[in-house]
């Protein structure tokens, strides 16, 4: 990466979260608590996240830890 390339995303995240009322960055993802059961098996336990606009995000984790169950919800897929 070149040190153009670099400032130039700074910048511009610079400029997203001034853009907002208050300069702070609005969510635009945002899970509370969230759980799920298939029958009386936990799929999720109370998984809370946060990401605001601007930001870059990564969503890793072991096998069977409920990435892809978080996901479908979000895109109302399964309740």
């Amino acid at each position: 990466m070149s040190k153009e390339w670099y400032n130039s995303i700074i910048n511009q995240q610079i400029f997203r979260f001034n853009k907002h009322k208050g300069g702070r960055a609005v969510p635009v993802i945002e899970i509370c608590n969230l759980s799920k059961f298939f029958g009386k098996r936990p799929a999720l336990m109370e998984a809370n996240l946060k990401v605001e606009e601007g930001e870059f995000f990564g969503f890793v984790g072991p096998n069977g830890s409920g990435k892809s169950t978080t996901i479908r919800i979000l895109m109302n897929y399964i309740r």
